[in-house]
């Protein structure tokens, strides 16, 4: 038995993964920022998420 603090929808909440989601109360918000260098070189994953980030977020 264990916790997990995480966002909403990051990790597998299913009935078969035996884990469950349970909102903070009262909510919290924050600010979160995604950095890197300018000309940083990334793995093929790494260039796929920031594409998704950028779609998602413009």
């Amino acid at each position: 038995m264990g916790y997990l603090l995480s966002f909403d929808k990051l990790v597998d909440t299913s009935p078969e993964s035996g884990m469950v989601f349970r909102p903070l109360t009262p909510k919290l918000e924050t600010n979160l920022y995604l950095v890197w260098k300018k000309y940083q070189t990334f793995s093929t994953i790494a260039e796929r998420f920031l594409k998704q980030i950028k779609k998602s977020f413009g």
